[in-house]
This record gives C-alpha cells, sequence and structure tokens, in this order.
C-alpha cells in the first residue's frame, strides 16, 4: 500500500460519519499520537495559505433589521478561528478588523442577552485569542504587524463610539483591553494608554453565615480557597462581557473570597483582574514560574525578588513558587538561607508536594482538588464519559483529569471514591466536592486550594463556602485516605513524574 494511501472501506467510513463523530474521532486520535497534531494542523494551514477565506461584505455578514445571527456572520467567525488556531495568526488580524468595521457599515443592530451579542461577545474572544498568540509568538515585530493591530484597535474604538451612539451594549471591551496590551508589549514606544473596564466600583463584604478561613503568607491573610481563572484562557468553558466579569468578581469579594490565582497566559485574566484591581485598594503576591531547570538563572531572579519585598512592597509583599518540582523546591529554598539568611518565598502552587514544603515551612496553594468537576455528585452512579465526544461537552478540564483518573486506577474505582465520598458527604450534610476539599484544607502542608471560577457565566461561591462550616473526623479522614491513596497514588504519581512535570517538554 502507498504512504498516504486511504482505503475505499476506510473512505466510506470517512464520507459517512456524522461530522460531530468524525471530530470527535478526530480528538481522539490526535490526543494519543503527537505526530498526528502536527500533521494536522500543518495540512490546515497549508489549506488555508493555498485558499484563504473571503472576506465577506459587511451586508452579508449583518443583513439590514436582521439581529439575528446570520450563516455568513457564522461561517466567517468559524473561518477565522481556523486561521489563527493553526497559527496563522497575522494572517488572521485583517479578518477580525474586517468583522468588526462590518458593524457599523451595515448599522447593525442588537439587543442585550441576544443570539447577536452572544456571537459578538464570542468574536470579542477570538481576538483575544489572537492577540495572546501574537504576544506569545510575534519575537521579531515589524511596522506591517503595528499597522495590523493599530487598525484593529481603531476599528474597536469605531465599535464602542458607535455603540454609545446607538444605545447597544458593547461587546469588545475586553478584546479592547487586549489589543492594546498588545500593542504596548510589542511596540513599547507607542504612546498608548490602557484604560480600565468600567468606572468605580463599590465592594462591601457581606455576612455569609460561615467564617472563611484564612491561612498567612508571609505578611499577607489570605483566604484559603482562591478564585482560579484558568477557566478564561479558552472559550470552551463560554465567554462573557466585561461587565459581567466585573459583577461576578465583585460577588465572589463580598463573599470573602477576596483573593485569585492567574498567570499571563490564562487569555486576558490579568488584564481583567489588573482592571478590577485597580478600582480597589492595592495588594500584590507575584507567583514564580520557570520552564527549564538546566538555565539556573532562576536562583538569583528569586532573590531579587525576595528582596523586593523588603524593598517595595506596594509592587510585590510575597512571593511564590509556581509548578516548582520536589528538588528544584529544596534547592530554591537552601540558595536563598545562604545568600538571603532566610527563604523569604511564602508558596508553592501545586498539585502534589509535601515533605519538602512542610521542612522549609512553605504553604502549598493546590488545584484539581475537584479534578476537573468529576469529584463532585453529578457523576456518582454515572458511566464512564466518552470524554472526545461532542454530545458530552465536556470541558479541556475534565479530558485532562479524566486521564489523570484513569491513571490513578478504573472508573470503578472512582466510582467506589465517590460513593465513600457521598456517605462522609451526608454526615456533614454538604456536598462531595465540599469533602474533596476539607480533606485537601486539612493536609498539614496546605495552605489554599484553588477553585475554578467561570466569571460571569456560572457561580458557585454560595457551595464553595460551605467547606468552612465543618471539620472531617479522623475516621473520616482515615476512609478518605484508604479510598484515594496507597498504591493507586503512587502509580498515578509514577505515571505523571513529579510537579510541574505535565508542562515540561
Amino acid at each position: 500500500m502507498a504512504a498516504g494511501h486511504v482505503s475505499m472501506m476506510l473512505d466510506v467510513l470517512i464520507t459517512q460519519l456524522p461530522p460531530s463523530v468524525l471530530r470527535g474521532a478526530l480528538r481522539t486520535v490526535i490526543s494519543r499520537d503527537a505526530t498526528a497534531k502536527d500533521i494536522f494542523v500543518s495540512h490546515v494551514r497549508q489549506l488555508l495559505q493555498t485558499s484563504p477565506p473571503p472576506l465577506v461584505r459587511a451586508d452579508e455578514l449583518f443583513p439590514k433589521n436582521d439581529s439575528t445571527p446570520s450563516p455568513a456572520l457564522i461561517e466567517y467567525c468559524a473561518s477565522t478561528r481556523c486561521l489563527f488556531s493553526s497559527h496563522l495568526v497575522r494572517e488572521s488580524i485583517p479578518y477580525l478588523t474586517h468583522l468588526i468595521s462590518s458593524i457599523m457599515e451595515a448599522t447593525a443592530h442588537w439587543k442585550p442577552c441576544s443570539k447577536l451579542e452572544s456571537v459578538l461577545e464570542r468574536a470579542s474572544h477570538d481576538v483575544i485569542q489572537s492577540m495572546q498568540a501574537t504576544k506569545e509568538s510575534e519575537s521579531n515585530p515589524d511596522n506591517d504587524l503595528q499597522n495590523l493591530l493599530s487598525n484593529l484597535l481603531s476599528s474597536i474604538s469605531e465599535c464602542s463610539a458607535y455603540c454609545t451612539t446607538n444605545s447597544h451594549p458593547f461587546p469588545f471591551a475586553r478584546a479592547q483591553l487586549q489589543v492594546a496590551d498588545a500593542i504596548s508589549l510589542l511596540f513599547p514606544s507607542v504612546p498608548l494608554k490602557l484604560r480600565c473596564l468600567g468606572g468605580s466600583l463599590e465592594v462591601n463584604i457581606k455576612e455569609t453565615g460561615c467564617k472563611v478561613e484564612t491561612t498567612m503568607l508571609g505578611s499577607l491573610a489570605v483566604p484559603r480557597l482562591f478564585n482560579g481563572l484558568w477557566q478564561m484562557s479558552s472559550p470552551a468553558w463560554g465567554t462573557a462581557a466585561g461587565d459581567k466579569v466585573d459583577a461576578a468578581l465583585i460577588e465572589l469579594v463580598e463573599a470573602g473570597l477576596v483573593a485569585s490565582d492567574m498567570a499571563d497566559h490564562y487569555g486576558d485574566a490579568e488584564l481583567l483582574y489588573g482592571s478590577f484591581r485597580n478600582r480597589l485598594p492595592p495588594a500584590a503576591s507575584a507567583g514564580f514560574h520557570w520552564q527549564d531547570y538546566t538555565n539556573k538563572d532562576y536562583l538569583p531572579i528569586l532573590a531579587l525578588l525576595v528582596k523586593l519585598t523588603e524593598t517595595r512592597p506596594d509592587l510585590v509583599s510575597t512571593v511564590g513558587l509556581c509548578n516548582f518540582d520536589s528538588e528544584t523546591t529544596k534547592e530554591v529554598a537552601e540558595y536563598l538561607l545562604a545568600n538571603l539568611g532566610r527563604v523569604g518565598i511564602v508558596s508553592n502552587q501545586v498539585q502534589r508536594l509535601g515533605q519538602v514544603c512542610l521542612k522549609y515551612g512553605l504553604k502549598l496553594l493546590t488545584y484539581g482538588s475537584f479534578c476537573g468537576g468529576f469529584l463532585s455528585d453529578r457523576w456518582l452512579n454515572m458511566p464512564a464519559p466518552d470524554v472526545y465526544s461532542e454530545s458530552n461537552t465536556l470541558t479541556p478540564s475534565q479530558r485532562k483529569y479524566f486521564d489523570m483518573i484513569n491513571s490513578w486506577g478504573s472508573w470503578s474505582d472512582f466510582q467506589s471514591l465517590l460513593t465513600t465520598l457521598r456517605s462522609i458527604a451526608d454526615r456533614h450534610q454538604v456536598d462531595i466536592s465540599n469533602v474533596s476539599t476539607r480533606w485537601v484544607l486539612q493536609r498539614p502542608e496546605v495552605g489554599v486550594v484553588i477553585v475554578g471560577s467561570r466569571l460571569g457565566l456560572s457561580s458557585n461561591a454560595e457551595a464553595n463556602l460551605r467547606v468552612f462550616t465543618f471539620e472531617l473526623s479522623e475516621d473520616d479522614l482515615h476512609q478518605i485516605d484508604e479510598a484515594a491513596l496507597g498504591q493507586r497514588a503512587e502509580a498515578l504519581f509514577t505515571a505523571l513524574g513529579d510537579c510541574g512535570s505535565e508542562y515540561r517538554w
């Protein structure tokens, strides 16, 4: 058989499969063969370069007096996503500019919470993703790129004025911040003022009926639940306008959940949270991540950051590590002790790490405590999901943690764990997720649990706060340890490696 030949029977199968099933099969193949991903992306990129999608006329994208999304608009947005998702990032920018300019040219109209507004908010997230990829991939920005970005920002500003004039909700506020940030980063000599999403904020801490536990990170007293903003890295969890994100953050802060975890690759999370925080009193703790441990520059850099907490606490009050493995955490602590006379760092954000942190007085900021949502009542007595089937609408986190469940044990083993957690939850009149979080919080090395937050889309603040209404007994802890740890935990550690190994190559 010649290389690349597709048999007639296989061709029949491909052509007859429903598109959703075919997409699920493709995701499965790519997840199991790293070379398949490169072949697939390269092939799509070559097709798009050979036959670029057309710039559809404004009146086709936005037909007159029609506030529902047109088929042409849906297809155009999909084509644009294919461009930046296949690493044709610069090529996608004129398409985004054309889309936004077409709103004014066609005098498009929409109402709050309409289907068209939802499509435009999703387009705003397309701009965010494209700009994030631009910031990460453009090592030699040139005049052509500067012009592309300036035109995009101008079209967004014109759209803002258009929305104000016509009393329309402005769907591109988040995109505007992201484009302005990309220009400031890549072309720092360009005079450009970054702005917040809105005016001043009023926040009133409410009595919730339960006292939020706190822990000390250096000089900062922080709640033992952090709001995790990883979900803002992708529209796979949904998208929300900036004002809805502000409202969600206000709700969390008023409930006493005043600390959030984010990183520069979480889409526009840092920009949005920065916009929110700039309208509140300042406080900051820096988390430090390092990709290549063979480059030891992280040691003197961390020493300088620790010194900065003394000389400029207004900039950084505490320093923590992010996804450092056990040996490197120990190396950092010993280096700081030898050079500064103190460890200085206060935390390490990890999934698993204990004895080293206890030895040097560090506190773990843990994530994955809900296992992507699998550690919940929703999955009790449920069959194992087909993680790449579109009918299941699983999130990227759930696909990731389903693999971890399979490395830890079988789905039957996991159901036994959920049954154990449910019986303990019944005794305390809480949810399974509360019990799993409480188990992590009661480990001596743990300071904080980071809980994923889908800002502006859904809120679990009230349910999550119930973790502070009870404590697990010694018998509870023993039951969970028996179901969750032992040989299965060792197998998981062997499969994944030490902390942070999954993020390194």
